[in-house]
């Protein structure tokens, strides 16, 4: 069978083209370099999310069924690696424990290429066992991943702009208006992503019905990638430097002690003014 090179393949392979680049650039940057690794990462990934579409609207896989199970797409290392993003562009610093937060994508990753490895007759049975089922599986924990670091990642900005807007007259130069609007696009994509997969494994829309999907994805990735090359370059203050109060509070006791003292020291003057 030929490969067919449509508008659809033409689309995503627009925006592959745009990404990739970009992730090489970001993760060689030197300003906010783990915020910068982690968007170069999570970049990459959101690519591979889409490429079983860009290739399979070109008949990659009516050509090569070989490549059923090829694990390019970890849709489970998506609202994580968005999270890690966040909290290493507002902190500065790794977020703890942080590869718990990418093992239910890993472990995606490890069962596709388990899968993509069978020998093809093995595969062939897997597919048609298992490949709805899994879909679905996938996509439930993908609904709530999004809910749980979509309040997590949406927290830790709103707490950053809040304490940058607080502490700083210049603000502006810290790109807080596009930590707002990610803010808020974070939460629209993952409604349509999450609740457009459960639609699908409730009621399949087959391949052509899920392209609007791959298509905001690729926009969504396009937007992250092409604002963080702008903006990454920019200072960010870490969020602990932030909550540091100017003015530190005297210890809880030390206004009654100067009084004591004060009224020793008079009580003192006095007695020796008497003593004379």
């Amino acid at each position: 069978m030929d490969l067919v090179f449509g508008w659809r393949t033409a689309v995503l392979t627009v925006a592959a083209a745009i990404l990739l680049p970009l992730a090489v650039g970001l993760s060689a940057s030197f300003h906010n370099r783990l915020a910068a690794r982690m968007l170069a990462a999570l970049l990459i990934v959101m690519t591979g999310v889409f490429v079983p579409w860009l290739i399979g609207f070109a008949g990659f896989y009516d050509r090569w069924w070989w490549l059923t199970f090829a694990p390019f797409s970890n849709a489970l290392l998506v609202p994580p690696l968005l999270y890690l993003h966040a909290h290493a562009l507002v902190t500065g610093r790794w977020s703890p424990a942080a590869w718990r937060h990418l093992l239910p994508g890993a472990l995606q990753f490890g069962y596709q290429t388990t899968a993509f490895l069978l020998p093809t007759p093995l595969k062939h049975r897997w597919a048609d066992l298992a490949f709805t089922t899994g879909s679905a599986i996938v996509a439930a924990l993908l609904a709530i991943s999004f809910v749980v670091y979509g309040a997590w990642t949406t927290r830790l900005l709103r707490d950053y702009r809040d304490a940058l807007s607080q502490r700083r007259s210049d603000d502006a130069r810290f790109a807080t208006a596009w930590l707002g609007r990610t803010a808020v696009a974070y939460p629209l994509l993952a409604i349509v992503w999450a609740g457009w997969l459960l639609v699908d494994a409730v009621t399949p829309l087959g391949y052509r019905g899920l392209m609007p999907l791959y298509v905001a994805i690729a926009a969504f990735a396009l937007y992250l990638g092409i604002a963080g090359w702008r903006y990454l370059a920019l200072p960010f203050p870490a969020l602990d430097a932030l909550r540091i109060p100017d003015v530190r509070s005297p210890p809880p006791g030390t206004g009654r002690r100067k009084r004591r003292n004060g009224r020793r020291g008079s009580a003192t003057i006095a007695g020796t003014a008497t003593t004379r």
